[in-house]
């Protein structure tokens, strides 16, 4: 349904919160945020210090995973694979630590070297992935002859409000 001018004026200043997603998907911020409170608060309150906390983050990190993958209600693409790749990199990072709560590595002798190994690799390898991903893009892009400061200012769009990056891309 088309908003008039006094409704789009109304809900402006709100629009840093939705311009990332498709306008189908407005409300995907306030599961974000709903998300965002239940990995941090909830499961801390409710578990706090026990294998539960772990179990509990890793089930929001599954179905956030599978909410994402499902709906994929981000404009650009490379962030749904972005929001999906941390979902799991979390969900990696919180069986990590429930297999150091339950002391898995008291069976094997090394298994503390490999432990800590997995953890680096999962905390750094997210972020990597998603570098190598994005530089892939950018080399994508400036084979089409887009120029590299035009690329900058598409992927800041989902950092700024809508006014500014219109003001950017007409300079």
């Amino acid at each position: 349904v088309p908003r008039t001018e006094a409704e789009e004026r109304r809900v402006r200043h709100l629009a840093f919160l939705t311009e990332s997603y498709a306008a189908r998907y407005w409300w995907f911020e306030v599961l974000e945020l709903v998300r965002k409170l239940c990995q941090t608060s909830l499961v801390v309150f409710l578990f706090s210090g026990t294998s539960g906390q772990m179990v509990l983050t890793m089930l929001i990190c599954v179905v956030a995973a599978q909410l994402l993958s499902s709906f994929a209600p981000y404009l650009d693409h490379s962030d749904g694979r972005l929001a999906v790749v941390m979902q799991w990199s979390l969900f990696l990072v919180a069986f990590t630590a429930l297999l150091h709560k339950v002391d898995v590595a008291d069976e094997l002798p090394d298994s503390q070297n490999v432990f800590s190994a997995l953890l680096y690799g999962v905390t750094l390898g997210a972020p990597s992935i998603t570098l190598g991903a994005y530089l892939v893009e950018a080399r994508l892009e400036l084979r089409r002859g887009l120029p590299l400061r035009a690329i900058k200012i598409r992927r800041a769009r989902h950092w700024t409000n809508r006014e500014l990056y219109r003001a950017q891309s007409s300079r």
